[in-house]
């Protein structure tokens, strides 16, 4: 697990946590400030992210873009802009005991 930041000199723009899984990444809380959004840092960030790990890994996982209302487009076309594919995995809810009153 790393942070990755964005700044410039003495300010912060923004940041994501990466898990370095066996075949990928996965990004996770990327955030970013005003100024940050404004400039464009967690795009470069990302940027920087995948020509980082373009040969020492398969994919990038940006996550889900699904909330509890259903699919979050802003989002969904915020990571096709990063030309990147989508995939449908299969959820499942298994549950391990029963609760009784």
């Amino acid at each position: 697990m790393k942070l990755c930041l964005c700044f410039e000199e003495n300010n912060l723009y923004a940041g994501t946590v990466l898990y370095e899984l066996g075949k990928g990444i996965h990004t996770q809380y990327i955030a970013s400030n005003p100024l940050g959004r404004q400039n464009g840092s967690v795009d470069f960030l990302m940027n920087e992210l995948m020509n980082e790990y373009r040969t020492k890994k398969a994919f990038l996982s940006f996550g889900t873009s699904h909330e509890a209302d259903g699919l979050n487009l802003g989002l969904l076309n915020w990571k096709e802009g990063f030309r990147l594919e989508n995939y449908c995995l299969d959820s499942y809810h298994i549950p391990i005991c029963s609760a009784k009153n």
